[in-house]
C-alpha cells in the first residue's frame, strides 16, 4: 500500500505582494488616528500645566504663603510647593513642601519643558524651581513645552491670574501701559494725562467766554495759557472752611 505524498507548497510571490498591500492600507488607515490621540495627550498636558499656573497665580494672590513651581526632568512632572510649617516640628522654621491642594501634573512620554523664564532668568536645567517673592509678588514666568506632535508657550504675567498660550494667534498677550507717558485720560500720581488737560483747557475756555457775556470780570486764557492750579495751602484753607 502506498503512504499517501504530502507535498509542502509556500506562498507565491502574488500572495505576499496582496498582503503586503493590505498591511500598508491598514497602517496608513490606523496611523493618522494614533497621532490625533498621542496630539491630544500632549495638548491636555499643556492645558493641564497652564491651570497648574493658574493655581499658582491665584495661591499669590489669595494667600500669605510663598508659592513655587517646581519641575523635575526625571520623573517629567510639574508640580506645585508651598513654604508651610513642618509637620515633624511645628515650632520650627518652615520648609518648602509639595502642595497638597494641588495635583501635580506629569507629562507623557516624549514630551518636556525645554526651557522656563523667571523675569529675565532662563532655564534649562533638568530640574529647577519659580518662586514668588517674600514681600508677596512674584516674577513674570514664562514655560515651553514641546512634545512629538504638540507644543506650547505659556506665559504668566505679574498683573495676571491667567496665564495665556503666547504661541496661539488668537490669544490676547496684554502689554503693561504707561498712562502718565501715553496720556490716556486718566490721572496719575505726576499729574493730568495729555488727553484730559486738553480737554479741561477748552472747558475753561468755553465758561469765561459764558461768564463775560453774562458781565462777568473774568481773565481771558491764551492759546498756550495752562489751566490755574490752587495751591495745596489754597486747598487746605477751603477743606478747612
Amino acid at each position: 500500500m502506498r503512504k499517501p505524498r504530502f507535498i509542502k507548497r509556500g506562498f507565491s510571490l502574488l500572495e505576499v505582494i496582496i498582503v503586503c498591500v493590505m498591511l500598508v492600507i491598514v497602517a496608513a488607515m490606523a496611523l493618522p488616528k494614533f497621532i490625533v490621540v498621542e496630539r491630544q495627550r500632549e495638548e491636555k498636558a499643556i492645558g493641564d500645566v497652564e491651570d497648574l499656573m493658574r493655581m499658582f497665580a491665584f495661591r499669590n494672590a489669595a494667600g500669605t504663603q510663598q508659592i513655587a513651581l517646581h519641575y523635575e526632568q526625571a520623573s517629567n512632572e510639574v508640580s506645585l510647593w508651598i513654604m508651610d510649617l513642618n509637620p515633624n516640628n511645628p515650632e520650627g522654621a518652615r520648609i518648602w513642601q509639595q502642595d497638597r491642594l494641588s495635583t501635580p501634573v506629569e507629562l507623557p512620554e516624549g514630551m518636556i519643558i525645554d526651557e522656563a523664564m523667571s523675569d529675565d532668568s532662563s532655564m534649562h536645567d533638568e530640574t529647577w524651581t519659580i518662586t514668588t517673592h517674600p514681600d508677596g509678588s512674584r516674577p513674570r514666568i514664562g514655560v515651553s513645552l514641546k512634545g512629538r506632535n504638540a507644543a506650547g508657550l505659556l506665559l504668566l504675567e505679574t498683573y495676571s491670574t491667567v496665564p495665556v498660550r503666547a504661541d496661539d494667534e488668537k490669544a490676547l498677550v496684554r502689554q503693561p501701559v504707561d498712562l502718565d507717558r501715553e496720556g490716556n485720560g486718566r490721572r496719575t500720581s505726576r499729574g493730568w494725562g495729555a488727553s484730559t488737560q486738553g480737554k479741561l483747557v477748552r472747558a475753561v475756555r468755553t465758561f469765561c467766554k459764558w461768564a463775560r457775556a453774562a458781565g462777568v470780570d473774568l481773565p481771558d486764557f491764551a492759546a498756550g495759557d495752562e489751566v490755574p492750579r490752587s495751591s495745596p495751602a489754597e486747598r487746605k484753607a477751603y477743606a478747612a472752611g
